[in-house]
């Protein structure tokens, strides 16, 4: 893997226990169980064994493990099937899988970075 400059990441792997502020730039996954904050500069993955319980910030995030908190992305969420979501999710793009749970409220947000508002005719 290439490594860009200001690139970094971070892997909390299944058998892990964190409790506190995970704060990064780049990219994240998730794997093992995390209570606290979550927020970075890129993507955040949460793995499909991992149990997050705590609030998540960043500009992408895919969800495949368990959520007990608010999540709020600048551009995209994706909570793939299997996972279990409980709180409220914040973004202007939102993908739901079958299979998926999302217990609890969904705010859309303006457009996600990048993409163009309708213009009406």
């Amino acid at each position: 893997m290439k490594r860009r400059k200001n690139h970094s990441s971070a892997l909390l792997a299944e058998t892990t226990e964190v409790e506190g502020h995970l704060s990064f730039n780049g990219w994240a996954r998730v794997e093992g169980l995390f209570t606290g904050e979550i927020t970075g500069g890129g993507l955040v993955d949460v793995g499909a064994p991992a149990r997050v319980q705590g609030d998540i910030r960043c500009p992408e995030i895919i969800l495949e493990g368990r959520v007990d908190g608010d999540i709020e992305a600048a551009r995209r969420v994706e909570i793939r099937p299997g996972a279990r979501i409980r709180g409220t999710v914040r973004c202007p793009v939102l993908v739901v899988a079958e299979g998926a749970l999302l217990d609890g409220r969904c705010v859309m947000t303006g457009d996600a970075e990048g993409e163009s508002s309708p213009v009406p005719v």
